[in-house]
């Protein structure tokens, strides 16, 4: 019934419902008249044909009893006179056909055979006869039997039979007649409803309509007229009380809106003043510490350095993350779709961290199941700072023990990978309450004044907040004293197959793996086997003297041997002769330092590769190319490349901060470059008239001109001239993204935020010193 009348409008539902309630009343009402008029016409033809009956088996009771079957014959002739009759048999007592009579219509002739077939079945095969009259209809006649009796004695039966053709034709002549009275009472039904419904639905059409101009002009002003006493005008009187109700609601929203919008722009302004604010003093102080480190130093004073430099890559860490939580309330965080590879983006992370976690007495793994496709998009940096988060929290939170860092693929799409990243580590762990509230803004597991473990409890919001920007989520799983599991879910698309480029193929090799700890052994199994090479893994030398006991006496029994730093046997020792006949068979060894602790190979073992733990696939693998060449190249270039670096550029510093200008002249001048400084853009273009430079570091807030008009008037210049492009980064405390696009607008051509440190200053001076190279 709702899905027949839901769609209608008030109009149409009205005049439905009074057609509908007319039709159902004359329906029954015509199916009770005629029922009843057709049972009356049964009932008079059924007293007539009955009168008929009497009359015959009176005026033939004596023919019957005096068996003179022509008198018989003249009696039922006279009767059968009467159209309607087909026929007449007058029975005996034993039911014999004593004389019988039938129409002389033709059109009856086929209703005669069936009649005298089933009347000579019925007779025949009945056992005994009734005594009482007997009527039954047929369809297109009805049967009557009746005893006749003379002087109250039984002397035989009148078994009559008359059509029902007139009888039909009266009944079908009520029907139309009916039919004709229930289609004109449905049809005045109509017009009445047509004429009367605008009593009930214009008042509410009205309504209706009033709701949709309030609803597109969003004017709460307006009020509907109630015409009407009834339940329609209580109706619109309280709809224009609620929209009343509304305007006075949607008046006070607006003006808390308008305040916190205000309230919002003042805080982005004063979170951007603060950033540049703090930025400015925190690049003097990192940028001279990292100077000052550079020197020679006592164990004492380069204690108090890095304690310096921890405390300030400390606070520069609380400062990002407020400007992302900042940003991230205000919608304004925009993600990134670029290429990853996922494994190098897990191992570069762990690595970051490494040191920290080594400095512990903690072991960081990272371990990426081989089903996971490793070439896929997404945003990388803040996919590294979701995992820098939680790793960092591991850390804090675990006294011993591990944590392990693993990615495996949960779904396989065509083009997408649904992928689980997970933090485990063995620390303090959480309750089921500190759990449920983990996640929420400035919230620590522990928020006592006593609490052992420090932070703004900004870490995980920031990190659930990015999770749900990039259309994953994340969970936690915890045992208190037990350790916890962060599980963060992420839908990735993959490369498209043109993107990738394979890898340098490795030679099929056989590998020791000596490490005790198993989730790293793993990560080194998986990571080896994947290339094609043939895995052996002990946890310890002893295991692994044990296992290539009888293996050694054949050659070249392990091409190659991992080994971790900490487990190398002493001088001299039964051990350094077993592993020495090990090597005497094999193309080399690789020996596993931590990161932070061991930094090179230890006197007497300079010819082994050297990597650092938690151990990636790009140094695993230069490892093994490493010797399959049968060279030995140190991999310690590659933690400090800044030292390579002599750019010999001509740079012009546009600061006018006198630390900041300081701490800037001297990573240029470890760099190798050239330098003259200035303290606004004015100066910056009286210099330009009278030297050319090869780069200008242009600071963006300087008094008399600053630095976007600065660039502005320099690229002016250079299209009405016609002279070389100039290169200019931008030197700014400014950390949002509006800002870059605000430098890069004004002409810029990248840009470095503050603080920065050497390395990032001469990666974003590199392509620069190249590409003059190339033009001298």
């Amino acid at each position: 019934m709702n899905r027949m009348f839901g769609n209608l409008s008030m109009r149409w539902k009205v005049v439905s419902i009074v057609v509908l309630i007319s039709a159902l009343v004359l329906m029954v009402s015509s199916i009770v008249m005629v029922v009843s008029d057709m049972g009356t016409m049964k009932r008079n033809l059924k007293d007539h044909v009955t009168a008929l009956a009497r009359v015959a088996s009176i005026n033939s009771a004596g023919a019957l009893a005096f068996r003179d079957p022509d008198t018989a014959y003249e009696v039922l002739r006279a009767i059968g006179s009467e159209p309607e009759i087909l026929s007449i048999q007058l029975r005996t007592i034993e039911g014999k056909i004593f004389a019988t009579y039938k129409t002389y219509s033709p059109r009856h002739r086929d209703l005669l055979d069936e009649i005298n077939r089933r009347e000579a079945n019925r007779w025949d095969t009945a056992e005994r006869f009734s005594e009482a009259t007997t009527t039954e209809f047929y369809p297109e006649y009805l049967d009557m039997d009746m005893p006749i009796k003379l002087n109250g004695k039984l002397i035989g039966y009148m078994d009559l039979q008359y059509s029902t053709d007139a009888l039909q034709e009266r009944m079908i002549k009520q029907l139309e007649l009916t039919l004709m009275v229930f289609l004109g009472g449905i049809g005045l039904a109509f017009l009445l409803a047509i004429r009367l419904h605008r009593f009930i639905s214009a008042p509410i059409t009205n309504m209706a309509k009033a709701m949709e101009d309030t609803a597109t002009r969003q004017d709460f002003s307006v009020r509907i007229k109630a015409d009407t006493g009834d339940e329609i005008s209580t109706l619109v009187d309280a709809f224009n009380r609620m929209l009343e109700q509304i305007e006075m609601r949607d008046t006070a929203l607006c003006e808390a809106k308008e305040a916190a919008e205000a309230g919002s722009r003042a805080k982005s302004q004063f979170l951007a003043a603060m950033s540049h604010e703090i930025r400015t003093p925190m690049n003097g102080i990192i940028g001279m510490t990292e100077l000052l480190r550079n020197t020679s130093l006592d164990g004492r004073q380069r204690h108090f350095t890095d304690t310096i430099q921890n405390s300030a890559d400390t606070l520069l860490n609380i400062l990002n993350d407020i400007l992302d939580f900042s940003k991230i309330e205000a919608g304004r965080l925009d993600l990134e779709c670029v290429d990853i590879n996922l494994p190098e983006l897990l191992e570069s992370t762990a690595e970051l961290l490494a040191e920290n976690a080594h400095a512990k007495g903690l072991s960081l793994t990272t371990l990426v199941s081989p089903e996971l496709p490793a070439l896929l998009r997404g945003d990388p940096g803040r996919l590294q700072q979701i995992l820098t988060n939680l790793l960092s929290n591991a850390i804090k939170f675990t006294e011993t023990g591990s944590i392990h860092l693993t990615a495996r693929c949960l779904e396989e799409k065509e083009k997408e990978v649904v992928l689980l990243l997970e933090v485990i580590d063995s620390g303090i762990g959480l309750t089921q309450e500190e759990t449920e509230r983990i996640f929420e803004n400035f919230t620590q597991a522990d928020a006592s004044t006593t609490r052992k473990y420090g932070g703004t409890g900004l870490g995980l919001t920031i990190t659930r907040q990015l999770v749900e920007l990039m259309g994953g989520n994340i969970t936690v799983r915890s045992t208190p004293g037990q350790g916890s599991v962060f599980g963060v879910t992420l839908h990735l698309q993959k490369q498209p197959e043109s993107a990738r480029q394979a890898a340098p193929a490795l030679p099929a090799l056989r590998i020791l793996v000596i490490m005790k700890d198993l989730w790293a052994q793993e990560n080194l199994f998986q990571q080896l086997t994947s290339w094609g090479q043939d895995v052996v893994c002990a946890a310890d030398f002893s295991a692994a003297m044990n296992l290539t006991a009888q293996e050694t006496e054949q050659p070249a029994a392990f091409d190659i041997i991992l080994l971790e730093q900490l487990q190398l046997p002493l001088p001299n020792s039964p051990e350094a002769e077993s592993l020495s006949r090990m090597l005497k068979h094999s193309m080399g060894i690789i020996l596993i330092g931590r990161i932070g602790i061991e930094s090179s190979a230890p006197p007497g073992w300079e010819d082994a590769c050297f990597i650092t733990s938690p151990v990636t696939q790009k140094a695993l693998r230069a490892c093994i190319l490493e010797i399959e060449k049968t060279t030995s190249t140190s991999l310690d270039e590659e933690h400090d490349p800044v030292r390579s670096y002599q750019l010999g550029l001509n740079i012009l510093v546009a600061e006018d901060n006198l630390v900041n200008q300081e701490v800037t002249l001297s990573m240029l001048e470890v760099l190798g470059c050239h330098t003259t400084t200035c303290l606004n853009g004015q100066e910056v273009l009286d210099i330009l008239e009278q030297d050319s430079f090869d780069l200008i570091l242009m600071d963006c807030e300087m008094p008399v001109m600053d630095g976007y008009e600065a660039t502005r008037r320099i690229r002016t210049r250079e299209r009405e001239e016609g002279s070389d492009h100039l290169p200019i980064i931008a030197l700014t405390a400014h950390a949002l993204d509006q800002d870059r696009d605000r430098a890069l607008e004004s002409g810029m051509d990248d840009y470095l935020s503050k603080p920065f440190k050497l390395d990032e200053l001469a990666r974003i001076l590199a392509p620069v010193a190249r590409s003059r190279s190339a033009l001298a």
